[in-house]
């Protein structure tokens, strides 16, 4: 019996090689430039996504991770729930991989979620929990979905939760700007890159934006 539960104890503790390399980095002064940088883009994106007309924005994941490791801990622990500490992301083909350290009681664990990102017509975000594990040990996926939807609604973010082709989906409706609809109308996550681009407002009456283009396109890095 024993022998048993340290074998599960030290299960629970192995960590995915992207979140071992990433959560043992020294908190830095280039991470902290990297959390301003992606506070200065979204506070960008929101002011373009407010007006009519065409907008774009590239989010890099040192960006992102460079804000959980540093802005989040002192300046927003509340949007984390008490049990887990210091996530990080991966992005990579059209996937974002997440990781964090999970505690409960006594015990403590690595918490892992890989999830499909994509863009549906009218500008729906859908997310598939495509694994879910507590280090290597795999994880029921569905209940990771209602877990998403909260953490989204104080960000003003209405989810849907639909079943289909066998699995749950988690759809993400773009909120409009007062009468003005707003229309993703690009999302793609490379490797290391999320790249979001869309319209506000009539698109007829919406100057050009520039070309968005597929991962691949020279043309679309920043």
């Amino acid at each position: 019996m024993l022998p048993a539960v340290v074998a599960l104890g030290w299960a629970a503790t192995v960590a995915p090689a992207f979140y071992s390399d990433r959560v043992t980095q020294v908190v830095t002064p280039g991470m902290e430039q990297d959390a301003r940088r992606l506070v200065t883009k979204l506070a960008a994106l929101q002011a373009a996504a407010d007006r009519s007309g065409a907008w774009e924005t590239v989010i890099s994941e040192d960006e992102i991770n460079g804000w959980l490791a540093f802005d989040l801990p002192r300046n927003h622990p509340q949007l984390l729930p008490a049990d887990l500490a210091a996530p990080r992301v991966v992005l990579s083909g059209g996937r974002m991989r997440a990781a964090a350290r999970r505690t409960l009681g006594p015990l403590s664990g690595i918490v892992s979620l890989d999830v499909e990102v994509r863009l549906r017509p009218p500008g729906l975000i859908e997310c598939v929990v495509a694994d879910a594990r507590l280090g290597v040990i795999p994880l029921p996926r569905g209940p990771w979905l209602h877990w998403l939807a909260a953490r989204l609604a104080p960000l003003g973010l209405p989810t849907e939760i639909r079943r289909g082709a066998g699995t749950s989906v988690l759809a993400i409706v773009i909120p409009a700007a007062g009468a003005r609809p707003v229309v993703l109308e690009a999302l793609v996550v490379d490797a290391g890159e999320l790249l979001l681009a869309g319209h506000t407002g009539d698109p007829r009456g919406t100057p050009a934006g520039g070309t968005v283009a597929g991962p691949t396109d020279p043309g679309t890095r920043r």
